[in-house]
């Protein structure tokens, strides 16, 4: 975290990023007139000097993207003008329904685009990453272009990654490279969890069917004999709450699961527990039932396995834990979409 005085983790699904030579572009395939490329001219938002300034003047560069299978990507790229006339750069997407947008490095605007999953994010000292988002296309090419005039400014860290938003930036130097997936989980935080009562809250994005078992969220005690978790199975479009106690299954509901983003939460007291997912109640409350005792907690995977993770092309957004278990009321706010 930076200038702040809140934490926070970045824990993000697997990626790849297709693009063999994320930093050096004078291998990219080129049209019209040859670009300008001067090496390592500037500080990049990595705080390192391997920036590259590009020149274009009715010129394209392209990127070729092998085998590009249907479905969701991302194309995105660092930008920074320093013509000080406020270049534009021009993104576009070649696929069976072309994608195109000129961003402004001038003030951080989107002039032009024929696609609304056009974005930029300030990354400071006049830096801007430009994304592009096209769905369930394929790919053939992706293509940094000039804008309404000729281009000169500095670029940095090109990325195309199959999914519905830009992860992290994963550099390449010659070959396609994969981050893995990342999680989280805490041990021995006993007096940070609700004993006797609770509720646990995640908001998490499902995008496909898995033939495999994936983990949300799990509070466990020593073993799985002491659980509650939020998971899906394989081979289905639904997503389980669970809770034992001393090995006896206390709670457990089923709920069908459509694809795009959910809020869910289980809140939980002796003879009082209840699952919610955006905004309403799964079945009625449980009033038998007892509570087990629990020190850890995981996002984004089992706590009893190092192998079952959240999945490709997933993504949690936000778990929040209480020590209390909210009210009805309270749980149909906090899940409404």
């Amino acid at each position: 975290y930076t200038d702040s005085s809140c934490p926070a983790l970045l824990l993000e699904p697997q990626r790849t990023n297709l693009v063999d030579y994320s930093e050096y572009y004078d291998v990219w395939f080129k049209a019209g007139t040859t670009p300008t490329f001067t090496e390592n001219y500037g500080t990049s938002p990595e705080g390192l000097q391997n920036s590259t300034r590009v020149q274009l003047d009715n010129n394209e560069l392209f990127y070729r993207t092998p085998n590009a299978a249907q479905g969701a990507y991302v194309f995105s790229v660092f930008a920074k003008d320093i013509s000080g006339g406020g270049s534009k750069i021009t993104l576009r997407i070649d696929a069976p329904a072309t994608k195109v947008a000129t961003f402004d490095l001038s003030d951080g605007s989107i002039d032009t685009y024929t696609s609304d999953n056009a974005l930029i994010e300030d990354y400071g000292n006049g830096w801007y990453r430009c994304m592009l988002i096209q769905n369930n296309d394929g790919i053939v090419n992706v293509v940094i272009a000039e804008g309404d005039a000729s281009l000169d400014c500095e670029i940095y860290g090109a990325q195309l990654e199959a999914g519905s938003y830009a992860t992290s930036y994963i550099p390449t130097y010659g070959t396609s490279v994969t981050r893995s997936v990342e999680a989280t989980e805490k041990t021995g935080i006993s007096d940070l969890i609700g004993q006797t009562e609770g509720t646990l809250f995640v908001e998490f994005e499902y995008n496909s069917v898995k033939d495999h078992y994936w983990a949300v969220a799990t509070l466990m005690g020593s073993n799985t004999s002491e659980l509650i978790e939020l998971y899906g199975g394989p081979n289905s479009n639904s997503l389980a709450f669970a809770m034992n106690d001393n090995s006896v299954n206390q709670f457990i509901k089923n709920t069908p699961l459509s694809f795009g983003t959910h809020k869910v939460a289980i809140a939980y007291a002796e003879n009082n527990t209840i699952a919610y997912i955006d905004g309403s109640p799964i079945g009625s409350v449980d009033t038998n039932c007892t509570i087990p005792t629990l020190t850890q907690l995981a996002i984004g995977k089992f706590s009893y396995s190092s192998s079952v993770f959240f999945s490709l092309g997933d993504g949690i957004k936000q778990s929040l834990l209480f020590k209390t278990r909210l009210s009805n009321e309270e749980l149909a706010t906090l899940t409404t979409i």
